[in-house]
């Protein structure tokens, strides 16, 4: 009896309270669709983000407690693996709950009031007081949240579901609208977006302009000025219209859809960037300006079914749109290829039996749980795939997720650039070209080639540049 007894009262002190908060954590999971929390009624929004620890929900809370310390999170974290401060497990969940023990005494206490109760002893007179120490500034801080590339590799691989992104977005939105503190990169990119609805800053009225320049404005229905009955929207994004090496892709997917006779139309300069850049960096306000144009623009025009090229598109139409009423059947431009494949739509003309290293965007992969499709279509033009260990639910992230892509990365003595090092772990395959399917990692890795050396052995593609290679029409 006196054991039992021992052992329910150790219970809360030891590790063993895991047992109990881990299954409320199991129970209290967020089954719905990887999208970071809205702020609602944002105009009238007193505060932004999450400044103290107290401020966080009940389960960000919980979460704290069930962590079992096991690293898994942190093996799997790009940002650790490349030498940054950022650790899933140490700099943000373990300080997380460091603080929150040290300060939920006094906030039950009702010491909140007189902060000079907080401190413990003479020998901490120079320490910051758990009251008055900065979540964000003492205890994460700001360099380890924006080494984050949101790749959710610490989620996915976590043991005990605990919720890491919407933690560090929460801090980031203070950071940015609330404390004004964000990289000057970061600063950019929103005054990009506030005046020409693209992180790059080029001019909005040329949105469209890459259908002339790549010899297909003849294919694609323009809105409003060729306005006809369509089946899908294509959502280009950003990146199709302004990276001048993703207008590539873009043509090559128009190309596609035209053999595969799909009936399609585009915006154009009625098209604004989905707001994925300014969300993930933290600017909650400027997403809900940019999504809301979007949302209205599609129902104007009676959109149901949206494909997206680039997955950060995808993955915010699909998942985070609905937050605002924005219901849309979305596709990614693998997903609806291998689809046309499957179909008969569109068949290989001549196979080109060419061994490739395929690489798994973190925001279509583990964001979405889409693995397949781009493998079945990269196979169907008699490509041999070579697999490596870092790959699907495993795959590392190019670095450039997270707004990070509008962000400079510095190397940490000793070790390489995400991208970099993505790119090595790509090259070991021997592969004659890397697929991508992420306009993003397509940057990327092209300069992980370069830094490598190898740009004259290996190609970095695009699926659908792959695909139409090697593809012809059934009439």
């Amino acid at each position: 009896m006196f054991l039992a007894f021992l052992f329910i009262a150790m219970v809360p002190f030891t590790k063993l309270w895991h047992i109990f908060t881990g299954m409320i954590g199991y129970y209290s999971r967020d089954f719905d669709p990887k999208a970071v929390p809205l702020i609602e009624n944002i105009e009238e929004a007193e505060r932004f983000g999450v400044e103290h620890i107290e401020e966080n929900t009940w389960k960000d809370l919980l979460d704290l407690d069930a962590c079992i310390r096991c690293g898994r999170c942190q093996e799997n974290c790009p940002a650790y693996y490349t030498g940054k401060k950022l650790n899933p497990k140490i700099t943000v969940i373990q300080a997380m709950k460091k603080h929150l023990d040290e300060k939920a005494p006094h906030l039950l206490s009702g010491d909140s009031a007189h902060p000079e109760l907080a401190m413990t002893s003479d020998a901490d007179a120079n320490a910051v007081s758990p009251l008055e120490a900065s979540l964000l500034y003492d205890v994460v801080t700001p360099e380890v949240l924006w080494a984050c590339t949101n790749c959710r590799a610490c989620q996915e691989h976590c043991p005990m579901f605990i919720e890491h992104l919407n933690k560090i977005i929460n801090m980031r939105r203070n950071l940015v609208m609330w404390q004004g503190d964000m990289p000057t990169e970061a600063q950019n990119a929103f005054t990009n977006l506030e005046r020409n609805y693209n992180p790059w800053g080029v001019g909005w009225a040329s949105r469209a302009n890459w259908l002339e320049e790549r010899g297909i404005r003849n294919m694609v229905n323009v809105l409003p000025e060729d306005h006809k009955a369509f089946e899908y929207l294509l959502y280009g994004g950003c990146a199709v219209a302004f990276d001048d090496r993703y207008k590539r892709v873009g043509e090559a997917l128009i190309r596609l859809l035209n053999q595969a006779d799909i009936n399609f139309g585009y915006l154009g300069t009625e098209e604004w960037c989905c707001g994925d850049p300014a969300r993930r960096l933290g600017n909650e306000y400027l997403y809900q300006t940019l999504a809301a144009h979007n949302i209205e623009t599609f129902e104007k025009y009676g959109v149901e079914k949206i494909i997206c090229i680039c997955p950060h598109g995808y993955n915010t139409i699909k998942n985070e749109y609905p937050q605002m009423d924005g219901n849309f059947e979305v596709y990614h431009a693998t997903e609806f290829l291998a689809q046309l494949i499957k179909d008969g739509k569109l068949r290989v003309n001549e196979p080109e039996p060419v061994k490739m290293g395929y690489h798994d965007s973190c925001f279509l992969g583990r964001h979405n749980g889409i693995y397949d499709p781009p493998r079945e279509v990269v196979k169907s033009t008699g490509a041999e795939v070579v697999e490596i260990d870092k790959s699907r639910r495993f795959g590392f992230c190019c670095g450039a997720g997270g707004g990070r892509m509008f962000l400079e990365e510095e190397a940490v003595e000793g070790f390489k650039r995400i991208n970099d090092a993505r790119t090595d772990q790509l090259l070991q395959t021997d592969a004659e070209v890397l697929a991508v399917n992420c306009p993003f990692c397509m940057t990327m890795l092209t300069d992980g080639v370069k830094e490598a050396g190898k740009e004259e052995q290996v190609k970095v593609l695009d699926v659908c540049e792959i695909l139409w290679r090697s593809v012809a029409s059934i009439s």
